[in-house]
């Protein structure tokens, strides 16, 4: 599977608020972040729930195509990556 199209593998890392030992998704840990830090958090979420939508489309046109060409009697070059 090419790089890109792999899921995401988020990495948690220390707060950057100072003196907090907890651990992070984003900038801060939950008890430190922003209105911003959420608004981004947010965007991001959006974004992914977005490219899975827009993934799911895609798969499901190119299962039509595929029952298609099957139908149509055609077939494929099986290639090795």
């Amino acid at each position: 599977m090419r790089r890109e199209l792999q899921p995401p593998a988020y990495m948690l890392h220390k707060c950057a608020e100072p003196g907090c030992p907890k651990l992070a998704l984003a900038a801060r840990c939950d008890a430190h972040q922003t209105d911003d830090d959420r608004a981004r958090l947010a965007a991001m979420h959006d974004a992914t729930l977005r490219a899975a939508h827009a993934e799911e489309a895609w798969l499901g046109a190119l299962r039509e195509a595929l029952n298609a060409e099957r139908a149509a009697g055609v077939r494929r070059i099986e290639r090795s990556a």
